[in-house]
């Protein structure tokens, strides 16, 4: 593709690389859809059984597809202040979308009084985002050891936040 041709879709490098991000998450979600369907994810329906067949899924994502990972996680932390709101705001309405329809199908009712699914969605989140900002984590095996720190930490949530009778 010329230079000149890219410029005639695109306005500029920004609009390409938005573009370009863009099209990487809706890749990955159709990907993860495709796959979960494949696993009948959707018949789970226990909160962390479900959170975890999901993390299964997008490891092997990060196994089939490591450069579309590596590109989408450098977008995701992109510093360019133009471009970063932008770029937030897409990850950020596809997070809003998916934590909707992953509540949908959960057995909310085995959580303890006064416990918020959403907020937990949003610490294991931030958690994992951490996680892999921390240790910079960008090849299957790192993600894989920091998925399975990750599972402790959401099995000692589970302790605590799931009823009695459900643990």
């Amino acid at each position: 593709v010329s230079k000149g041709l890219l410029f005639h879709y695109f306005k500029d490098k920004r609009e390409l690389y938005a573009y370009l991000f863009q099209y990487a998450i809706d890749a990955c979600m159709e990907a993860f859809n495709r796959q979960m369907e494949r696993m009948s994810y959707f018949g789970e329906t226990d909160f962390f059984a479900a959170l975890e067949r999901g993390h299964k899924i997008k490891m092997d994502m990060v196994r089939r597809m490591p450069g579309l990972f590596r590109f989408v996680m450098r977008a995701y932390y992109e510093r360019d202040s133009v471009l970063t709101p932008k770029l937030r705001k897409k990850l950020n309405d596809v997070l809003t979308e998916s934590t909707s329809s992953f509540l949908a199908r959960t057995d909310l009712y085995k959580f303890k009084d006064g416990v918020d699914p959403r907020a937990l969605v949003r610490l294991l989140t931030l958690s994992a985002e951490g996680m892999l900002a921390e240790t910079g984590a960008c090849t299957a095996e790192e993600i894989e050891a920091l998925f399975l720190e990750y599972r402790k930490y959401a099995r000692t949530l589970r302790q605590f936040l799931y009823k009695e009778e459900y643990l």
